[in-house]
């Protein structure tokens, strides 16, 4: 027999997928993470900031109004390496000022102040470059949707214009 199938499975198919790349995301950071720093208790620390990032995004999908879309989820896979990413500089610093002598304690609150700046200067980057893609993306795409526009017309002017001039009919 036939099924009957509409955008809602496709956007639960979507959907799925989009979680197993996450999940594969997480993993394969913590492994890679793992082999970098000769460690299974760091990546665990770092891999801790990750749902955090995740109280983020459920807070600004619920500012902006947005619904949890393909576009959103793309957006959370990337945020684990963000996130990921901002934790190994704060970690690294409290580990250079532990080696130091400082206290765990000190050694995060002077760590987490001072790579504030770099950490926002990393992402406001990051998020000024995905603007610009994005724009770029959609003149780009804008653009081929014109060229082909453009390619259509030219070939239905060709083809009748070559039918009228061989139509023995219209000599």
């Amino acid at each position: 027999g036939y099924e009957i199938t509409g955008e809602f499975e496709m956007y639960q198919e979507s959907f799925q997928e989009m979680g197993k790349a996450l999940l594969l995301a997480v993993v394969l950071t913590y492994v890679l993470l793992a082999m970098l720093l000769e460690s299974y208790i760091h990546p665990v620390t770092i891999m801790m900031t990750v749902p955090l990032g995740g109280v983020g995004v459920a807070l600004a999908l619920f500012l902006t109004g947005t619904s949890v879309n393909i576009f959103s989820m793309m957006a959370v896979i990337m945020l684990v390496g963000i996130v990921v990413n901002n934790a190994i500089l704060i970690l690294d610093y409290t580990q250079q000022l532990r080696l130091e002598g400082q206290t765990a304690v000190a050694a995060l609150c002077t760590a987490a102040p001072t790579r504030l700046r770099p950490i926002i200067m990393t992402n406001l980057a990051i998020a000024i470059a995905l603007v610009i893609a994005a724009g770029v993306g959609m003149v780009v795409m804008s653009l081929g949707i014109m060229r082909s526009l453009e390619a259509t017309r030219e070939a239905y002017y060709d083809r009748y214009r070559f039918a009228d001039i061989f139509d023995p009919a219209k000599s």
